[in-house]
């Protein structure tokens, strides 16, 4: 809205100069057409002057010898707005005068006196019909005011139908890139960007199916991992027996042990020591390739996430007539990481969607002194107390799963980022469903 404000402003302005910049030029030709009107009327007046000094005819019809019956030619020298539509003559003399011949002042009029040898003769009154600057001055002005109204108008059609919808896309590839999954973009008969958000749909759903293709992998990793890791196990254990018997003299035949075998048997042990480590080792590094997650600190509010889950999950809430509620004390600041805090939040949501009974879902946000609380509830059923431990384990998913579709990886993707911004995440089943809490430190 603010750079739409600058746009509106940015656009006020230039018009703004424009209208002054256009006026003042109009001034500046009005100046130059009088001045053009004043040589007009000064050459008819001359040559009105000179005829009646030499023929002494009246002006009346020496103005319409010179003037009224060559308009043609004159026309062909001056504009037409220069020209006068009626010449009046006066004249001076009261026994000659015919103030009757007076036009109404309803018209532009200039008055000129006529001469005879230094003395006034007469009167030429010059009438002008029209005003032709003025005419033009308002056409221009007018012509201005549409086009600023028609520029605000384009302005406010783009920012409906363009950059409005722009700027809402605009955050989605980035929501995309970190994992953000919750919502798809909603279709739309939009023509600018119909064929992108059908388009940017169709990569979400790409990408979720190589998540869970990369999931169905990794989970069959660790099980060949852990076959692995078993099938090691007893052999490296009846390795270092054989070695501790070696080394006890237990096959010699007087029970004393060689010193060189000793010597042998110490070292197959120690060699089986470092199979065994080098077996958890990579157990270990592949538990953690699991969650592509890197802490970014960065200080925001807590009306932030509250704005994030309004944005996301108050349509798609609606549309499964699942009632929700969001709780948050006040607007505190929270030095974490927002991404990493969003998307454990969705994961709980999103568990709350599938494993819920649909008959609400609560989300509330707390700040106490070791830091802030965000918990998650949904209505229905409650896995065994029994299972709870195992429910933050990759791949694991609880008896109240059923068909649902999932991986089991989700929660332990949640635990695994708390605990990368020195937080955690907890479980409890209540009385009618699923409570889950998370803690991270942060200051307010």
């Amino acid at each position: 809205m603010k750079r739409l404000k600058y746009l509106y402003l940015g656009t006020f302005l230039i018009f703004i100069i424009l209208f002054i910049s256009a006026n003042m030029l109009q001034e500046q030709r009005e100046e130059k057409s009088l001045q053009g009107r004043n040589i007009v009327m000064n050459r008819i007046t001359d040559l009105v002057e000179s005829e009646f000094k030499i023929t002494g005819r009246e002006p009346e019809n020496i103005l319409s010898e010179i003037y009224y019956g060559k308009k043609s030619d004159w026309l062909k020298e001056y504009k037409e707005y220069m020209l006068p539509v009626d010449i009046t003559y006066i004249s001076a003399h009261r026994e000659k005068s015919n103030v009757d011949n007076v036009t109404e002042l309803t018209v532009s009029q200039s008055v000129w006196v006529l001469y005879n040898q230094d003395v006034p003769e007469g009167f030429l009154i010059f009438s002008f019909t029209d005003n032709y600057h003025q005419r033009s001055t308002f056409k221009m002005n007018m012509i201005i005011l549409l086009s600023f109204i028609f520029t605000i108008g384009i302005i406010i059609y783009i920012h409906h139908k363009i950059l409005k919808p722009f700027w809402k896309l605009s955050v989605y590839p980035e929501r995309l890139s970190k994992g953000a999954f919750s919502e798809k973009l909603p279709e739309t008969k939009n023509r600018y960007f119909g064929k992108f958000i059908w388009g940017v749909n169709m990569l979400c759903d790409k990408i979720l199916y190589d998540k869970k293709h990369i999931h169905q992998l990794n989970k069959e990793r660790q099980t060949l991992l852990a076959t692995i890791a078993h099938g090691i196990k007893t052999p490296i254990s009846n390795i270092k027996l054989y070695a501790d018997a070696i080394e006890s003299g237990l096959y010699q035949e007087d029970g004393i042990p060689n010193e060189k075998d000793a010597g042998i048997a110490v070292k197959i042990n120690k060699n089986a020591d470092d199979v065994v480590v080098l077996v958890q080792e990579i157990i270990q590094k592949s538990m953690e390739g699991l969650v592509d997650f890197t802490p970014s600190v960065q200080s925001f509010y807590t009306t932030e996430i509250v704005e994030y889950i309004e944005e996301e999950y108050d349509n798609r809430l609606k549309m499964l007539k699942i009632p929700y509620e969001i709780q948050c004390c006040e607007k505190t600041l929270v030095s974490s990481d927002k991404n990493g805090i969003i998307r454990i939040i969705s994961q709980l949501l999103e568990n709350a969607v599938k494993y819920g009974d649909g008959t609400g879902i609560w989300v509330m946000i707390e700040k106490k002194e070791e830091g802030h609380y965000f918990t998650v509830k949904n209505n229905g059923v409650t896995i065994s107390q029994n299972e709870i431990p195992y429910l933050f384990n990759s791949f694991w998913r609880g008896s109240n799963a059923g068909t649902v579709e999932g991986s089991g990886i989700g929660l332990y993707e949640a635990k695994q980022i708390a605990m990368r911004l020195s937080g955690d995440v907890l479980a409890r089943g209540t009385d009618d469903g699923m409570e889950f809490v998370v803690y991270v430190p942060g200051v307010s």
